[in-house]
């Protein structure tokens, strides 16, 4: 049996991105615009569809929008109160869209890396200011007959996976291990927007994805509030910023 190829940085990207998508999708079509529960007369005929008995009818419930009508049996372990708000789903996309980004700068920079290590005449500064340690040194050494590949696998993909982010400031330190310099002004190029604006908008959703990972998006006594659109603009945002640096990287 052949094994499945190895998806390239873009196309795992792409894969990990679904999730987030997949989140603001069932967020929408859960949202409930219903305000009360359904009507005797309707009751009894959703009743008699399902087969539920007379006596328990009273106790059917509904979520409602121009998508969905789901029914909530009686007796279940929720009820429309249970998707009031959807914002854990949200703020999980965001979560997802933000490690989706990462992993991607991480995996298109440890793609490249091992070629420019062959060639020390083109090794990029940063690349070259990568520290090794004397254990490091010495486990290479001692495990592996090709240094390089010991190299690459020890120190390197290490260094870039700890360095990566969604910060401007620490996306610029990992692609300039592969010699991209000046990406922020590019990328707004290639995204059309205006100078400054990928740096400004990375930053808000880097921050916000830390707000949710480690203060629970706290805000005063409560937590900050987040919409179905704030959600889907920041997962729109790591999707163009993904496919920027990609062509980017590609072209240069």
């Amino acid at each position: 049996m052949s094994r499945t190829p190895k998806p390239t940085p873009l196309e795992a990207f792409d894969l990990n991105l679904q999730d987030a998508e997949w989140l603001i999708k069932t967020a929408k079509i859960l949202s409930n615009q219903r305000t009360r529960r359904p009507r005797s007369e309707r009751r009894e005929a959703i009743g008699q569809v399902l087969r539920i008995p007379a006596r328990h009818r009273e106790g059917l419930d509904c979520i409602e929008n121009e998508e969905i009508f789901l029914v909530i049996k009686p007796g279940a372990s929720i009820d429309r109160s249970h998707v009031a708000s959807l914002d854990p789903l949200l703020r999980q996309a965001i979560v997802a869209a933000n490690a989706a980004l990462e992993t991607f700068v991480a995996d298109v920079v440890i793609d490249r890396v091992g070629a420019l290590i062959r060639r020390p005449e083109d090794l990029p500064s940063r690349l070259g200011k990568l520290h090794l340690t004397v254990g490091q040194w010495k486990e290479i050494n001692d495990t592996y007959s090709v240094h390089r590949r010991g190299l690459r696998e020890r120190v390197l993909i290490p260094a870039i996976k700890e360095a990566s982010s969604t910060s401007p400031s620490q996306i610029g330190i990992v692609l300039s291990m592969i010699g991209i310099t000046g990406w922020e002004s590019k990328v707004d190029d290639l995204r059309r927007v205006k100078r400054g604006s990928t740096r400004t908008q990375l930053e808000a959703l880097s921050s916000r994805r830390n707000r949710i990972a480690h203060e629970g998006d706290r805000r005063g006594q409560g937590r900050a509030p987040i919409t179905i659109e704030e959600a889907g603009g920041f997962v729109r945002l790591a999707d163009d910023v993904c496919h920027s640096i990609s062509a980017l990287i590609e072209a240069s």
